[in-house]
């Protein structure tokens, strides 16, 4: 059922430039842009012989710079989406944020917790069938540095996720008169197919367990 807030978010859409084909270029803009912006962060992070074996492409993965890297080649989304915005759908970024363009700070609350809650919950959930966490071999100093910068950079990855495949392609789909399953459905299974990448799942995994030091000094 749609709410008033809602057709007010979704009316943000129709004032822009909103055919067919804006949106195919926004998409594979967003597409280019994000790949793009991984083989950036990557390349300036691994040294030549990491791309030799997937082995050693994985353990540079698992280092703190490696996950910085993986994290911010999504966050860069927040780029990508104010350039397709600007450029295909002549808008503010801040139309994809909230219904009045801004995040109150109830929502904003809300949307923390949730972003807290789902990752705990699916990596008990997944427990079983998954792979087991260990402890991180990084000190308990050297991780006390890293909480804050990592959980920035969390932060940034989560909304920029969030920002793309749960505010712009559900509100330009909605705004095009499409039935509700195909609104919601269709960026649900993008999203999936997103996280699903191999390489991607593998480093957010690693950053989901990177709250875990190591008791023992270095």
């Amino acid at each position: 059922m749609r709410t008033v807030f809602f057709e007010r978010y979704v009316d943000l859409a129709r004032h822009g430039a909103n055919s067919w084909l804006r949106f195919f270029l926004a998409f594979v803009t967003l597409a280019v842009l994000y790949v793009l912006a991984g083989a950036v962060f990557f390349v300036a992070i691994a040294p030549s012989e990491v791309w030799q074996t997937p082995e050693a492409f994985d353990a540079a993965l698992a280092t703190p710079l490696g996950l910085a890297a993986t994290l911010l080649s999504v966050g860069w989304m927040w780029i990508s989406l104010w350039i397709v915005l600007r450029l295909f759908h002549r808008r503010r970024l801040a139309t994809v944020v909230g219904h009045d363009g801004w995040a109150g700070r109830r929502d904003l609350t809300c949307g923390l917790l949730v972003g807290l809650f789902v990752p705990l919950a699916a990596g008990f959930a997944t427990l079983p069938i998954g792979p087991i966490p260990v402890r991180a071999e990084i000190a308990l100093e050297s991780w006390l540095l890293l909480f804050l910068p990592f959980a920035a950079i969390i932060l940034i990855q989560a909304s920029a996720e969030e920002a793309v495949f749960r505010g712009y392609f559900p509100q330009i789909l909605a705004s095009r008169g499409l039935a509700s399953w195909i609104w919601f459905g269709l960026p649900t299974l993008l999203f999936a197919a997103f996280t699903g990448d191999t390489t991607f799942r593998s480093g957010k995994m690693r950053a989901s367990w990177l709250p875990l030091p190591s008791s023992r000094s270095p």
